[in-house]
């Protein structure tokens, strides 16, 4: 799945989430592309993802800023084994690991978020290690912060949310995206002397 606007480009499908890859135009050209559990007969996103709290505008080494996920399960079964995933992009620049700190809320606790980066952009897994489980209808919020560092490339950003779940095909599992939010556009600006 590609994303572009204002010469912003993202490879959402193409990013490594879970030690494996999920690459549905790859699997499209072999045959049929099997759904995973969740999916529902007829929906293309299953899970409902939205993110609030984005801002329009963050100073590179500033302080945290908190955002929401939350995450629906729009079918009639169980969606198992859900990895919340938080992306960013930069307008023609490589986002390196360092760029973004990302923090999550479990247990009461604020716990670190690995950042991986993949074609220039960075992707990061929100949720609980084992995943999450929602029943038919049912919801659930993540709380996540964040703050750029000093060094952070200075522009336009978007960040989006991804939900994935394990599929199986032939012999192999994949994290396939189940639900996708629409991008958050953003600009990084310069730290603030003092």
């Amino acid at each position: 799945m590609n994303l572009r606007r204002n010469g912003v480009l993202l490879t959402v499908a193409a990013i490594c989430v879970t030690g494996t890859i999920a690459l549905p135009a790859a699997a499209a050209a072999s045959g049929p592309v099997p759904r995973p559990a969740c999916a529902g007969a007829s929906r293309t996103n299953p899970v409902a993802v939205t993110l609030s709290g984005v801002r329009t505008a963050y100073r590179a080494g500033g302080s945290w800023s908190q955002l929401r996920m939350t995450l629906h399960n729009r079918t009639r079964a169980v969606c198992a084994q859900l990895s919340p995933v938080l992306v960013y992009g930069a307008r023609n620049r490589t986002l390196r690991a360092g760029a973004v700190g990302l923090e999550t809320r479990l247990g009461g606790r604020w716990r670190p978020v690995a950042l991986n980066a993949a074609l220039g952009e960075l992707a990061g897994a929100v949720g609980p290690a084992g995943g999450l489980r929602l029943q038919p209808g049912g919801t659930v919020t993540l709380t996540v912060r964040m703050r750029l560092a000093r060094s952070a490339p200075r522009g336009e950003w978007l960040s989006l949310a991804v939900a994935y779940a394990p599929l199986q095909s032939k012999g192999t599992t994949v994290s396939w995206p189940v639900g996708v939010t629409d991008p958050a556009y953003f600009r990084v600006v310069a730290h603030r002397s003092t």
